[in-house]
């Protein structure tokens, strides 16, 4: 009984983590994340508290992205695109995981979230995966924007 309680408890964290490709390790730590969250908490509390490990323990938190998960689970829609972003943050700024993190900032787009940013980073992985000529039109849309901070030196995809 024990046994398929705690496979209750730990079962999102394993869907999530197969659905989205994560490694074993990173895997194991999100699970160990999950463990130590509080059940029932407002949308408010989970997104601050995500916000909060981003901020002390940097994007590689992986308390960060379950706090995120959380609030997604009960995220009034108007919010989504924003965490989804975040969680595309944490992916590839964080785990440097850049094909969850493209999934995630594709998400945040098409929630609404077009920030001229959210089209840079999604061009930062769709480079990082290979594919330059989807990165080069999301630079062309984040430049038109107002995108203007090349840190990654993508820009001469566009000469």
């Amino acid at each position: 009984m024990k046994k398929l309680l705690l496979l209750l408890m730990i079962s999102p964290m394993i869907l999530i983590s197969q659905q989205n490709n994560i490694s074993y390790s990173d895997h194991i730590m999100l699970i160990e994340a999950e463990r130590k969250v509080q059940d029932n908490m407002s949308f408010t509390y989970y997104y601050n508290r995500a916000w909060g490990f981003v901020k002390n323990d940097g994007e590689a938190s992986y308390d960060a992205i379950v706090y995120f998960y959380r609030a997604i689970e009960i995220a009034p829609d108007n919010m989504l695109g924003g965490i989804y972003s975040d969680l595309g943050n944490c992916f590839r700024g964080g785990l440097k995981n850049y094909i969850i993190a493209e999934e995630y900032y594709s998400k945040a787009i098409l929630n609404n979230f077009q920030k001229s940013f959210v089209y840079y980073n999604r061009a930062i992985c769709r480079y990082m995966n290979g594919n330059l000529e989807s990165s080069r039109i999301d630079l062309m849309t984040s430049k038109r924007k107002g995108w203007s901070n090349d840190s990654f030196n993508l820009m001469k995809l566009l000469e």
